[in-house]
């Protein structure tokens, strides 16, 4: 197996703060990880440097094999490493297919001479996001609610239960 995520002697400093010292990890293809550890522990640190938002002080990182310590968070965002927030926020008076369309951004290719021409090239992309849409909201059992507002599916659902709080 060919690790997915190396990191390799991460260290991260903060003025006279260490909040990582010498992490080594690695990922293997199917693998699902967690990473745990009480409040302070550097999760979201470890988080933030694999990518992108930080560049460590110390370490690599290294994605399917090739060197992304200190790149920008877009172009690993490209790669296919990602984060998401706890905290999400979701466009309330847009249908649950437009919000989870707009989530495609960072790996559409269209420019803005194909949006303003609306060229052959950005029909073609705007079907291909419709039908991967199309896809999450039947994996998701969202299907019937594809055109109904993020904000009315909040209010349908129990009580505090809203993950996207999007009110």
């Amino acid at each position: 197996m060919s690790s997915v995520l190396r990191v390799t002697g991460v260290t991260q400093k903060f003025g006279g703060l260490k909040a990582l010292s010498d992490i080594h990890m690695h990922i293997e293809h199917g693998e699902i990880v967690g990473i745990i550890g009480p409040n302070g522990a550097g999760k979201t640190t470890l988080f933030n440097i694999v990518t992108g938002i930080y560049t460590p002080t110390e370490g690599q990182i290294e994605l399917d094999g090739e060197d992304i310590t200190g790149m920008n968070p877009h172009l690993i965002a490209r790669r296919g490493f990602a984060r998401t927030f706890q905290n999400i926020r979701l466009f309330a008076k847009l249908s649950a297919m437009d919000n989870v369309i707009i989530g495609m951004h960072g790996h559409t290719k269209v420019n803005l001479i194909d949006a303003i021409f609306h060229t052959p090239r950005k029909r073609k992309e705007e079907m291909e996001c419709n039908k991967r849409a199309e896809e999450i909201l039947k994996l998701m059992s969202l299907w019937d609610d594809r055109y109904a507002l993020t904000a009315s599916l909040w209010k349908t659902t129990p009580a505090g239960n809203c993950p996207c709080a999007c009110s």
